[in-house]
């Protein structure tokens, strides 16, 4: 997970915020419990326009929301975005040329609009998978949040299939929440609660469905005001997109070059930019596959030797190096004390 204190300062479009605003905000002290501790007045949140807040500032009014909706305000929220409400994303979702433009349109772009998500697409010989990566700590909006951008993703999906998308698998990350018999009345698609991440599964064939609002022109002109935005956004935080990249690639990383090309930059400004964060490339790579070696630890049907081969490490003894470094122990003390925890929970 990036840098949370980064995540949060980070811009977002306001609209969501006054949307919010104006459908939960019923009377004036709902509305002035969706404002307090956002350092918004009331008058500056129901201006017209787009405008920019923190994701801090949304997070805490989504927050406040928690406290007085009733459960399943996520599922209503989710239901009622459409293109519109997203802006320039809707604008370059709609006018695809096919879904699986329209779904690579919305995996690229997801953090212009909400930067505390990204997305993460895998395509298969059968099925393609999105998966929804959390950028910071969602809190007690966690569950809310993810319903409402699965749901976003069934809109995607549903415009360009024409019909509900039955044939579709949900994921939810574990627990199920206390109103979960309420995801029948709004997704189109069984939604399971064992993931480990929220996750939208749909058949590959899907992917060259032809958008029935196809507009190259249109398509061009949103893509282009999106990644201005992108790079915008990013500046410097070259950092995150590295976390990003290495979380979407494999489990031993890559090397400086590859991803220096990836960002259309030369190593040695890399670096540069990498010193200007405090940080480096090999800093980075290290917590990457710190964070791989928790996860593959915990599957005990990989030897030590598999997951240092995966990892990168030449051989068993680095890995086993790393892991002092990492955990004060040994990996296979690390896997012995952690793996009692790990079937405990939920």
């Amino acid at each position: 997970m990036p840098d949370e204190r980064r995540v949060l300062t980070l811009p977002m479009t306001a609209a969501y915020f006054r949307l919010i605003l104006r459908r939960f905000g019923t009377t004036a002290a709902r509305r002035a419990a969706l404002l307090a501790g956002t350092g918004s007045r009331d008058a500056a949140a129901s201006t017209a326009g787009d405008g920019e807040i923190a994701v801090r500032v949304q997070l805490r009014q989504l927050a406040n929301l928690q406290r007085f909706a009733g459960p399943g305000w996520g599922l209503e929220m989710g239901a009622a975005l459409d293109g519109a409400t997203h802006g320039p994303a809707g604008a370059g979702i709609v006018t695809a040329a096919s879904l699986g433009a329209a779904l690579a349109t919305l995996a690229r772009y997801a953090t212009v609009r909400t930067p505390f998500i990204d997305l993460q697409p895998h395509s298969g010989r059968q099925r393609y998978v999105l998966r929804v990566l959390e950028q910071c700590d969602l809190g007690t909006v966690r569950t809310p949040l993810l319903e409402m951008v699965l749901l976003s993703t069934q809109w995607v999906v549903e415009s360009a299939l024409g019909r509900r998308m039955v044939e579709a698998t949900f994921s939810m990350p574990a627990p199920r929440p206390a109103h979960w018999r309420r995801y029948a009345e709004y997704f189109h698609a069984p939604v399971e609660f064992a993931g480990r991440d929220a996750s939208v599964s749909l058949p590959a064939d899907w992917l060259h469905l032809p958008c029935p609002l196809a507009d190259p022109v249109a398509h061009r002109s949103a893509r282009a005001r999106l990644e201005a935005m992108r790079q915008r956004l990013m500046g410097d935080f070259v950092d995150v997109r590295i976390e990003a990249l290495l979380a979407a690639g494999g489990d031993a990383g890559a090397v400086l070059g590859d991803i220096a090309a990836q960002l259309r930059l030369s190593p040695r400004t890399l670096v540069r930019r990498l010193q200007r964060r405090d940080t480096s490339y090999r800093r980075l790579l290290d917590g990457h596959r710190r964070r791989r070696a928790v996860e593959l630890l915990l599957q005990p049907e990989l030897s030590v030797a598999e997951i240092a081969e995966r990892l990168g490490y030449g051989d068993a003894t680095n890995f086993a190096r790393a892991c002092r470094r990492w955990f004060a122990m040994s990996p296979r003390a690390y896997r012995s004390r952690r793996a009692p925890l790990h079937s405990a929970s939920p």
